[in-house]
């Protein structure tokens, strides 16, 4: 087990402008290790996608450029129109969907919060603000 230090207001605490007492949260060690592996996983997983991408962009980028440079003649102007001289942009519809998934999966891992946690906190805020109320309803 590991005790956990908070800072909770008591009702003494919330009519007096004194700091609030400590009061210890025991948290099973199998619970953090859990959350921590969990975390982990995240922060892994995002760090493969954006290899990937990089990686999958390093090798996509230098195709595209010696087959349009080939087809079209080097760089003159960019369009779909198949005039002479244009660059057909179709890494754009990789490299614009994939980085949008690369962000949506960072994003996730970043704002994902321990729903348990979470949960916690609130319960010890709301029993916080009803005692600070004089009791309130439950």
């Amino acid at each position: 087990m590991i005790h956990v230090r908070t800072e909770t207001p008591t009702n003494e605490a919330a009519k007096a402008p004194t700091p609030s007492r400590p009061v210890l949260i025991t948290v099973p060690e199998d619970e953090i290790h859990r959350r921590a592996r969990k975390r982990v996983e995240r922060i892994l997983g995002v760090k493969e996608h954006i290899a990937a991408f990089v990686i999958g962009m390093a090798v996509l980028v230098p195709v595209w450029v010696l087959v349009e440079w080939q087809s079209a003649g080097g760089f003159v102007r960019w369009s779909d129109g198949g005039n002479p001289g244009d660059w057909d942009p179709w890494i754009l519809y990789i490299a614009i969907p994939w980085f949008l998934w690369v962000a949506f999966v960072a994003m996730h891992a970043y704002f994902e919060r321990d729903k348990e946690a979470e949960i916690e906190r609130e319960v010890r805020r709301l029993r916080g603000s009803a005692g600070a109320n004089g009791g309130g309803a439950r």
